[in-house]
């Protein structure tokens, strides 16, 4: 999904990710891949709010209630970081197939010794 056809309607799914904090920074975890990210209050409320039921537009209300923003920097904050997330794979179209970690070696393939 490119950045541009994310729609306010659209509803979102993340993997099973598993969450920590640390020294206020909030980690988030993918044990199906090799795939992390680490982020702030709003990032974290943002993935947090992501239950494949919500819509764009119902997390971009939660994070403008919660953060007391205005809807328009509420809108570009959140769509912002959903933009990465999906480039980066921790925030996805559709509901993950768990299938077990194959490891690293599935994922890095050597380019030269």
């Amino acid at each position: 999904m490119a950045f541009n056809e994310l729609k306010d309607s659209a509803v979102l799914h993340k993997p099973g990710l598993h969450k920590w904090v640390r020294d206020g920074i909030f980690f988030f975890l993918d044990g199906n891949g090799p795939n992390w990210v680490a982020t702030d209050k709003h990032g974290a409320l943002i993935l947090d709010s992501i239950d494949g039921n919500r819509s764009v537009n119902e997390i971009a209300r939660i994070y403008c209630e919660a953060f007391r923003v205005d809807t328009a920097k509420s809108w570009m904050h959140v769509r912002q970081f959903l933009r990465e997330a999906i480039i980066r794979k921790i925030v996805l179209e559709r509901a993950a197939v768990t299938t077990k970690y194959a490891g690293r070696d599935a994922f890095l393939k050597p380019e030269r010794i």
